[in-house]
């Protein structure tokens, strides 16, 4: 089974990525509330994962990165690979590219941001 972690929605996918279940959610800090329930609800472990696609949010920085460390540390402790897409397309067509991007990943490999600009830092002297 394969996690898909999008923008507002948390997708379960089968091993031919065929869409098991899904769940939207409001908050990106809400994230693995969701993902339990809909984990829960199918009777999944979470063991069953073979590899996660997470998808940046280009509008939200905080929202990027508690995308990506729910996903990057699912990833490291399952040992399975996980990826990184920028948002802009369809669900179906992130999650058929994330699969491809999937088999070029290494389970160990993390997935990195994809951000909508250069950080914005204000030092003072």
């Amino acid at each position: 089974m394969y996690l898909f972690i999008g923008l507002k929605t948390i997708i379960l996918l089968s091993q031919r990525a065929k869409i098991i279940d899904q769940i939207e959610y409001q908050r990106a800090e809400k994230i693995l509330i969701y993902l339990d329930i809909l984990l829960n609800k199918n009777s999944v472990k979470v063991d069953y994962l073979k590899g996660i696609i997470a998808v940046n949010d280009p509008d939200s920085f905080v929202g990027t990165r508690i995308i990506l460390t729910i996903a990057n540390t699912l990833a490291a402790f399952l040992k399975i690979p996980v990826v990184s897409l920028g948002a802009g397309k369809s669900e179906k067509e992130l999650i058929k590219k994330g699969l491809l991007e999937m088999k070029r990943v290494r389970p160990g490999q993390i997935a990195l941001p994809i951000y909508s600009g250069k950080p914005n830092i204000n030092l003072k002297s």
